[in-house]
C-alpha cells in the first residue's frame, strides 16, 4: 500500500463482492478511481471517495438517482416541485426547483460538468462506475460546490472487439434494454456505441378515479471515440443524448392547509386523502374552465457533447484540454397540489439550458514524491423558462382577487464564470504526504424575470394595486401578456432585471500519515462555495426576486483506514465537522395579497457534525458481508431576522435541523457466490435505512391546525416530517464461467414499505412524494 494519500471511510466495498459475480471472492479486490484528476487506487486517494460499478448497479437495479443515493450512505435524493433533482451529501442540499440553478452536490460525465440538476437525470447508462466524493469540491473540480460531487465515467472504446446486450422485463410491463459494441475502427482510432431503452406502465393510481401515472419511456445513447494519432496525443470525444416522454411523478395529499379560508372551494374542501400506500395519489386530468384534458407525457431532448485531449509535452509534463456542450430542452406538465382539483397546477413547465465549459490544465506525471496540477476554467450557461400555473379551484382565486386563475413567467438567466486553480502533493517521508489545492473563482448571474399576465383577470387586478399604491394616472395600465409583478415603487409592467457578481477563493490542505502497510491516517480541512442564484417564482413584488448570495462551508474531517486478514478485512472510519455560512433555502414570504409567497433565503450560521464508518469483511470464500453508516447532527445556530416557515408564521429556526438531513443512514449488503457445475450462482440483499428528516426548516415544530377546513392525513399532523424507513432488496442470479451470459432474478422493496422523500407545498395543499412500490423482475444478458 502506498504512503501517499489515503481514503476516508465510507462505501469502500459498494464495487466489491458485487463486480459481476467474478469467481468466489477471497480477499477485497483494488478499486481504481480517477478523484484526483488521474488513475489512482482508491487506498491512494486523500478524499472521501465511494464507488460504485457498473456491473454491481446493474445487478442491484440501481437504475435512477433516487437508486444511487439509496446505494451511498450520506447521499440524500428528493425531488423539486418542478421535477429537478436534488442531491443532498452530510445535509449540504439545495431543495431549488428553478432550473438555472447551481447545485451544492455537483456532478460530472468523465470530468466534464453537468452545470445544472435536471442535466444529470438520464446520464448513468454504459458505465464504467460512479465515484462520489463527499465534502467541499472547489481546487480540482470546474464547478464550486459545498456538498460533494459526483463523477459518471463511462465506459471506453476496448482494443479488442466486444459486444453485449442485456434485457429486463419486470412489473408495471417494465421493458429495459442496453446495449453496445466496441473495439478498434484503425490502428490509431476506436470507438463504442451504447444505447438504453426503457419502458414501463405508469405505477401510480388516483384516489379518486382509478386510472395511472408514472409511466416511463426513455431512449439513451452514447458514441465514443479514442484516437491516438501519435504517442505523445490522445483524443477522446463522445456524444451522448437522451430522450424522456415519461409521467412526472404526482403528489400525495397529506394535508389541506388552505390560505384564505373563506374562498376554500369544494374541490379543494373535499378531497380525499390517498390510501398510505406508495402508489396511490391524485392529480388534475381536465382543465374545469375549458373542458381541456391535460397530457401528462414530458418531452425532454438532451445532448452532450464532449473532447479531452491530452499531449505529452515531455516524459514528465502533461497538458490536457477538456470541452463540453450541453443543449438542454423540456416540455412538460406537472400537478403541484396532489389533488384531482386544479388548486396549483403547471400546465406548462418549458425550459432550455445551453452550456459551454472548458479548462485548460498542466501537471507533472513522472515522480513519486511531488505531483503538482495548475489548470483555468471557463464556463458560459444559458438559461431559459416558461411556465404556465393554472389554479381555478385555488381559495385565492376570489372576488377580491379579481377571480384571478393564471399566471405566467418567463425567466432568463446568463452565467459567466471563470477560475484559476493549482494543487500539489508532496511526500515529505516514506509515511508522511502532505496536500493543498487552490482555486479563485469569478462568478456573474445575469438575471431577467418577468411574471406576466395570460388574462385580463391577472392584468385588470395589478393595475388596481398600482391605482391604490402609487395613484391612479401615474403609470401606463397594463395588458393581456405585460409583465403584472410590482417594481420598488408598487408600479406594474416592468421586467426584474439585476446581476449578482461574487467571487471567492476555495482551498483545501491536509497531512496523510501511513503508521505501516495497512493502517493510514489523515486530516483534511477544506473551504468550498457555491455561487448564488435568483428564484424562477411567482411574485407579486420585485422583492421575491431578491437573489441568495453564494454560501460557504468550512470543513474539517479526519480518519483511519485499516486493512486485516490478508486483506480480508476493511475497517474505515470518519469524523467531520462543517462551519456553514450563508445556507441558500428555498423559504417563504408572508405577501400581504395573496398570503405565503415563496422567495430564496439565506440562513446565516449553522453547523454539521458527524461520522461515518464502513466494515467490509470476507469471512469465508464466496461471501462478503458489508455494513456501513453515517450520523449527521445538523443544526441552524443564527437564525435570519423576520423569518417565516412554510406554513407563514413568524419563526426563530435557531435549533432547527437542517432539510433532508436525517441523523442516520445504515446500509447492511451481503453476497454469497458458489460454483454450481460450470456455472457461477449468486444470492444477495441490500438493505438500507434512514430515520426521520423533514423538508423544511423547524419541520419537526410546525404542525397543522386542524378544523372544519384544514386537516391533515393519519399521523400527518407534523406534515413536513419524513418518517423514518428501511428498504429491503433482494437479488439472485447466474451466469457461465467466461461471462458470456447471465441470468438475475431482483427484487426492489420486496417488503412494499410506504414511505416517502419529500413533502411540497402546493398553497392550500402539502403534499407527499412517495417511494416506489414493490417492484420485481427478470434480467438477462449476453456478451458476444
Amino acid at each position: 500500500m502506498k504512503h501517499g494519500n489515503i481514503i476516508s471511510a465510507l462505501p469502500i466495498l459498494a464495487a466489491i463482492g458485487l463486480s459481476g459475480m467474478a469467481h468466489a471472492q477471497t480477499a477485497l479486490e483494488e478499486i481504481v478511481v480517477t478523484a484526483q484528476k488521474r488513475e489512482q487506487n482508491l487506498n491512494d486517494v486523500g478524499e472521501t471517495v465511494a464507488v460504485q460499478s457498473y456491473e454491481s448497479m446493474k445487478m442491484r437495479q440501481v437504475v435512477s438517482l433516487e437508486d444511487l443515493a439509496a446505494a451511498i450512505p450520506g447521499l440524500s435524493y428528493s425531488r423539486s416541485a418542478q421535477n429537478t433533482p436534488v442531491f443532498t451529501l452530510r445535509g449540504v442540499g439545495f431543495n431549488e426547483m428553478s432550473l438555472g440553478v447551481y447545485p451544492t452536490v455537483s456532478v460530472y460525465l468523465d470530468e466534464a460538468v453537468l452545470p445544472f440538476p435536471a442535466l444529470s437525470a438520464h446520464s448513468a447508462f454504459d458505465l464504467e462506475r460512479v465515484e462520489v466524493l463527499k465534502g467541499p469540491q472547489g481546487t480540482l473540480f470546474g464547478q464550486n460546490s459545498t456538498g460533494g460531487a459526483v463523477n459518471y465515467v463511462s465506459a471506453k472504446p476496448t482494443d479488442e472487439f466486444e459486444a453485449g446486450i442485456t434485457g429486463t422485463y419486470g412489473r408495471f410491463n417494465l421493458i429495459d434494454i442496453e446495449g453496445y459494441v466496441s473495439g478498434p475502427i484503425s490502428e490509431t482510432l476506436k470507438g463504442r456505441l451504447a444505447f438504453k431503452y426503457r419502458n414501463a406502465d405508469g405505477w401510480q393510481i388516483s384516489e379518486t378515479r382509478g386510472d395511472s401515472n408514472g409511466s416511463e419511456n426513455l431512449l439513451m445513447g452514447r458514441m465514443s471515440l479514442d484516437w491516438e494519432p501519435t504517442e505523445n496525443v490522445r483524443v477522446f470525444t463522445s456524444v451522448s443524448s437522451w430522450h424522456d416522454e415519461s409521467e412526472a411523478q404526482a403528489m400525495q395529499l397529506s394535508a389541506l392547509n388552505v390560505s384564505i379560508r373563506a374562498d376554500v372551494q369544494p374541490g379543494v374542501l373535499n378531497a380525499p386523502f390517498p390510501t398510505q400506500d406508495n402508489r396511490h395519489a391524485d392529480w388534475s386530468v381536465v382543465d374545469p374552465v375549458t373542458g381541456d384534458t391535460f397530457n401528462r407525457k414530458s418531452d425532454i431532448d438532451s445532448i452532450h457533447a464532449m473532447g479531452r485531449v491530452e499531449v505529452d509535452f515531455n516524459d514528465n509534463l502533461l497538458f490536457t484540454s477538456l470541452s463540453s456542450y450541453i443543449d438542454y430542452d423540456r416540455k412538460s406538465v406537472l400537478d403541484g397540489d396532489g389533488i384531482a382539483a386544479q388548486s396549483l397546477d403547471f400546465r406548462k413547465s418549458n425550459g432550455n439550458v445551453q452550456s459551454f465549459t472548458q479548462e485548460f490544465r498542466l501537471e507533472n506525471t513522472n515522480t513519486e514524491t511531488y505531483r503538482w496540477i495548475v489548470g483555468v476554467n471557463y464556463e458560459d450557461s444559458q438559461t431559459e423558462e416558461d411556465i404556465f400555473v393554472s389554479y381555478d379551484e385555488n381559495s385565492t382565486s376570489n372576488a377580491a382577487n379579481n377571480f384571478i386563475s393564471v399566471s405566467g413567467l418567463l425567466a432568463n438567466n446568463k452565467m459567466n464564470n471563470w477560475a484559476v486553480f493549482a494543487n500539489l502533493d508532496y511526500a515529505v517521508s516514506d509515511s508522511i504526504n502532505v496536500k493543498g489545492g487552490i482555486r479563485y473563482t469569478n462568478a456573474k448571474f445575469d438575471h431577467t424575470n418577468c411574471n406576466y399576465a395570460p388574462n385580463e383577470a391577472l392584468s385588470g387586478l395589478f393595475n388596481i394595486l398600482g391605482d391604490i399604491f402609487s395613484g391612479p394616472g401615474t403609470f401606463t395600465p397594463i395588458g393581456v401578456g405585460d409583465c403584472y409583478t410590482l417594481n420598488d415603487a408598487l408600479v406594474p409592467g416592468e421586467a426584474f432585471k439585476d446581476v449578482l457578481e461574487q467571487d471567492n477563493i476555495s482551498w483545501k490542505v491536509g497531512v496523510d500519515y501511513a503508521m505501516d502497510d495497512d493502517t493510514l491516517f489523515y486530516v483534511n480541512v477544506s473551504q468550498g462555495y457555491k455561487q448564488g442564484s435568483f428564484p424562477s417564482t411567482a411574485a407579486s413584488t420585485f422583492v421575491q426576486f431578491t437573489p441568495v448570495v453564494q454560501e460557504s462551508v468550512l470543513a474539517f474531517e479526519g480518519g483511519v483506514k485499516m486493512m486485516a486478514l490478508e486483506d480480508r478485512l476493511s475497517l474505515n472510519a470518519a469524523a467531520f465537522h462543517y462551519k456553514y455560512t450563508d445556507k441558500q433555502i428555498r423559504g417563504r414570504k408572508d405577501d400581504p395579497i395573496f398570503g405565503v409567497l415563496e422567495l430564496l433565503r439565506n440562513i446565516p450560521k449553522s453547523k454539521i457534525t458527524g461520522f461515518e464508518a464502513d466494515v467490509s469483511v470476507v469471512p469465508f470464500e464466496g461471501f462478503t458481508l458489508r455494513a456501513a453508516g453515517t450520523y449527521i447532527s445538523s443544526k441552524v445556530t443564527e437564525s435570519p431576522a423576520g423569518a417565516i416557515n412554510d406554513l407563514g408564521e413568524i419563526t426563530d429556526f435557531t435549533g432547527s435541523r437542517l432539510p433532508f438531513a436525517p441523523n442516520w443512514q445504515l446500509q447492511l449488503d451481503g453476497q454469497y457466490e458458489w460454483m454450481v457445475g460450470e456455472l457461477e450462482a449468486f444470492v444477495g440483499f441490500t438493505f438500507n435505512y434512514s430515520s426521520d428528516t423533514m423538508s423544511v426548516l423547524n419541520g419537526d415544530q410546525s404542525p397543522i391546525i386542524t378544523d372544519s377546513i384544514n386537516r391533515t392525513a393519519v399521523g400527518g399532523e407534523l406534515p413536513f416530517v419524513i418518517d423514518s424507513y428501511g428498504v429491503l432488496d433482494l437479488r439472485a442470479g447466474v451466469r457461465t464461467d467466461d461471462g458470456q451470459w447471465s441470468l438475475i432474478v431482483w427484487g426492489k422493496n420486496v417488503t412494499n414499505k410506504y414511505y416517502w422523500t419529500n413533502v411540497l407545498v402546493g398553497d392550500d395543499t402539502l403534499g407527499r412524494l412517495t417511494g416506489r412500490p414493490a417492484t420485481y423482475g427478470v434480467t438477462v444478458g449476453y456478451k458476444f
